[in-house]
């Protein structure tokens, strides 16, 4: 799954849609996130959902 430019989603409005599309998918997925900022939200995406040896 590739959420690009995932810090403009959220600014739009659509944190409730990411979480409800990533909570929808099989856990054993590959999340590729892009963001040219690591907002809050961002941060917390990356910590429920992204795999800890796959963090930055």
């Amino acid at each position: 799954m590739v959420l690009d430019e995932a810090d403009e989603m959220l600014n739009m409005g659509f944190q409730e849609d990411i979480d409800k599309i990533l909570i929808g998918t099989p856990d054993e997925k590959v999340i590729w996130l892009f963001s040219a900022t690591m907002p809050p939200e961002i941060r917390r995406i990356v910590g429920t959902y992204m795999e800890k040896t796959f963090r930055g």
